[in-house]
């Protein structure tokens, strides 16, 4: 049996769920997520009860991120000789202390962390980057590298896009993750940009406007489902990603499937996905953002078939099932 520890079920967990409960027998525990010491204290106990009654059954623990939620599955793992298995997205191994983010933004949360990262049996960061900053954080973390994937037949283009249009999902409200997602970045270049349409999706538009000047040619979106995002990729000719941060960009990859041409920083996991594929700023100015955009679109015709093509080749669905079955049973 499987233990599946998460604290969202969001598409990604979902997906590796469902790869192992078809191989597999599964019990899976939700950790919720808070900011409260008290509720974490309930969550913990929680956990532990959850863990004790079903550990001697297990032999695996796999769990999505190293947060406050690992420790004890780590330590169960340990004590009881099971496998345990970390997917770590990024969040889980740095710490911006301008915005505060990240999972080392205090010292409980931290040696949590870190203990989860030096005693999982392995753990699986979704990009190079990731490995880079875990290995920062533990020199001794078993790492190894399993790319999130991406389906070319739930992604792809219905037909050519009629206007230009600039799209980014960036799944966020607060100040921290708005700025975390370059969202004034973005605001900032659509408003040098007026004859471009530009679709910021995943955001509260009051939630943005109470720190942002939003311009006359952007439409705000709140949090759509997945059939409506995939419209919305495939109305826009350009993908922008001006993060200050980011892991493998799922948001990028999607859109690249779609025949979105990708305009990305060069921060974190962004240029892995884009690779020769699409344009990174050299740097980060609204100057250079606005030069890279007009390019996309002047070579949208051999671009946008060329970053279709870069996900199938290097980020498939496919090879995140085989190799994640494979790691599971290697260590059976």
């Amino acid at each position: 049996m499987i233990l599946f520890i998460y604290t969202s079920f969001s598409t990604f967990v979902r997906e590796d769920y469902g790869i192992l409960k078809r191989e597999f027998a599964i019990d899976r525990f939700q950790y919720k997520q808070t900011k409260k010491i008290l509720e974490h204290g309930l969550n913990q106990i929680k956990l532990f009860f959850w863990l004790i009654n079903r550990i001697s059954k297990a032999e695996t623990i796999y769990i999505w991120f190293a947060d406050y939620h690992s420790f004890l599955p780590v330590l169960f793992a340990k004590l009881f000789k099971k496998k345990s298995f970390i997917v770590l997205g990024g969040y889980d191994v740095t710490y911006i202390k301008e915005f505060n983010y990240g999972s080392f933004n205090n010292p409980l949360r931290a040696a949590l962390t870190k203990y989860s990262l030096k005693n999982a049996s392995m753990n699986l960061p979704v990009c190079d980057n990731i490995r880079t900053d875990a290995l920062d954080r533990v020199a001794s973390a078993k790492t190894k590298i399993m790319y999130t994937g991406y389906s070319p037949k739930k992604f792809f283009r219905s037909e050519k896009p009629q206007q230009k249009t600039v799209l980014l999902v960036a799944g966020a409200n607060s100040f921290q993750r708005l700025m975390i997602k370059g969202v004034d970045f973005y605001l900032k270049t659509a408003e040098k940009m007026p004859d471009v349409k530009f679709m910021l999706v995943g955001c509260n538009r009051e939630n943005v406007e109470a720190h942002f000047s939003i311009p006359k040619n952007v439409d705000v979106y709140e949090k759509v489902d997945q059939v409506e995002l995939i419209k919305l990729y495939q109305k826009a000719q350009v993908y922008a990603q001006f993060s200050v941060r980011e892991g493998l960009p799922n948001s990028v990859c999607e859109a690249m499937l779609c025949e979105c041409v990708p305009v990305g920083t060069n921060a974190g996991g962004i240029p892995i996905a884009i690779g020769d594929a699409g344009y990174i700023l050299q740097e980060k100015t609204i100057a250079e953002a606005e030069k890279c955009i007009r390019e996309a679109f002047e070579n949208y015709e051999e671009m946008s078939i060329k970053a279709r093509k870069r996900i199938i080749e290097n980020f498939p669905s496919t090879r995140r099932k085989n190799e994640l079955l494979e790691i599971i049973k290697e260590n059976d």
